[in-house]
């Protein structure tokens, strides 16, 4: 453990002093991962090998124009079927365990955070189960190929960058990401000098936020969804419990530390491109922390369903 840290720490500086800092992202990164794209990602290698077949989003099937993204907070186990049916869903992070109860197959799964991967490889394993197209974050690949290299043979894969972590590009700057009419930056930038926006261009990528669920909504979009629909979206603690699943090793949770500078405004960044482009969100949950001047929320007593029910 001693070594792994220190090995970090030297690793880092020779980045620091080999590479130019818009490049420095790419200390992440070995020998063992590589990328090729044109537009858009097509192949991806480990130690030389393909490991996946890449689908581009017109590759992903739509059955309807309204989706509902499912986040992992409590207030999805009281929620009415109403808030999927009829609709497409996808999942993030552990809301894969809510689609295995409910005997549900989402359109797409979607996974940004490389801490969940190192430590909950296996519901991304049972996503490529039940999944119809796994996305995942060039970083989020690279880690789940660390551990399981042959975890997406046969399987279909969306891979997209982080805007501020494009790989094997340099970072972009505000200029390059506003000239682009499916991207909306904001004007401030988060504590680490991130930009905060939102993109359905993915030959950028999206940005990421600060949660997982703002990537997936970049990507619904980006499918052609014109109408988004939230569920469990909490981004709050209900008593000793974040997300509606028990964890024997609860997993970190981020958000109070970035809600105010990084998830809030990002959320008022999909607001403004979703006014501007036509697409309808709506949120149901009851309690959400996300104002619902950004995010409309469904009438309550249509929100939420007794417990007796």
């Amino acid at each position: 453990m001693l070594f792994r840290r220190v090995w970090k720490i030297v690793r880092r500086q020779i980045w620091q002093l080999t590479y130019p800092k818009p490049y420095w992202h790419m200390r992440h990164y070995d020998s063992r991962f590589g990328m090729t794209r044109d537009e858009r990602w097509v192949e991806v290698q480990w130690r030389g090998q393909p490991v996946a077949d890449l689908v581009r989003l017109h590759d992903i099937p739509t059955g309807s124009d309204s989706i509902a993204i499912i986040a992992s907070g409590p207030s999805l186990l009281r929620t009415p079927p109403s808030a999927w049916q009829g609709r497409d869903i996808a999942c993030v992070n552990g809301s894969i365990l809510w689609a295995r109860e409910h005997n549900l197959r989402p359109r797409f799964y979607v996974v940004t955070d490389p801490g969940f991967v190192m430590n909950r490889l296996d519901l991304i394993e049972l996503a490529t189960e039940l999944a119809d197209v796994i996305c995942l974050s060039v970083r989020c690949l690279f880690e789940v190929l660390r551990q399981r290299p042959d975890m997406f043979r046969d399987k279909q894969l969306l891979v997209f960058d982080n805007v501020n972590q494009p790989y094997g590009r340099h970072l972009y700057t505000r200029e390059e990401l506003i000239a682009n009419p499916l991207a909306e930056v904001d004007r401030v930038r988060d504590y680490e000098g991130r930009h905060i926006g939102v993109c359905t261009d993915l030959s950028l990528g999206v940005f990421a936020g600060g949660t997982v669920v703002l990537a997936a909504a970049q990507i619904a979009i980006a499918c052609g969804y014109r109408d988004v629909q939230f569920v469990g979206l909490d981004m709050k603690q209900y008593g000793t419990r974040r997300r509606f699943y028990d964890e024997r090793k609860p997993q970190p949770s981020f958000i109070d530390r970035n809600f105010a500078h990084l998830i809030l405004p990002s959320f008022e960044a999909l607001r403004r491109y979703c006014d501007r482009h036509g697409v309808a969100l709506c949120n149901w949950s009851p309690d959400s922390a996300i104002p619902s001047d950004l995010v409309p929320p469904v009438p309550r007593g249509q929100a939420l369903a007794s417990v007796a029910e």
